[in-house]
């Protein structure tokens, strides 16, 4: 196999490994879209719940309770923004990498045809 096709396929696999990460970029968005609409329930649930016990035991313990949420969320909002830069990152990686495949490609094709 000559030079030129060689590159040509790693240009194809660096595509394909490119569209994979751009797939678990729109899942990982699918994700988020759909935690945001859970905390919007539990919001509404825990603003019901505040209102039916304003005070004693019950009214401290789902404080508690949404303060322990809140710190569950916050730590999984920060894995998926953690994953979204990796994500950001490997995208990056692949498009920096296609563009020095395909200019080798272009070398080699003019030193051919010269």
């Amino acid at each position: 196999m000559d030079r030129f096709q060689e590159i040509t396929n790693q240009i194809n696999d660096t595509q394909q490994a490119f569209y994979e990460v751009e797939r678990q970029e729109r899942k990982l968005e699918s994700t988020k879209v759909q935690f945001e609409e859970i905390l919007n329930q539990k919001e509404q649930l825990f603003f019901d719940i505040n209102r039916t016990w304003l005070v004693g035991d019950m009214a401290y313990r789902t404080t508690d309770n949404q303060n322990d949420i809140r710190r569950y969320q916050d730590r999984f909002m920060n894995e998926l923004m953690n994953e979204h830069d990796e994500i950001r990152n490997k995208k990056r990686y692949y498009q920096d990498q296609e563009e020095d495949l395909i200019f080798q490609r272009k070398k080699i094709w003019e030193e051919e045809n010269k």
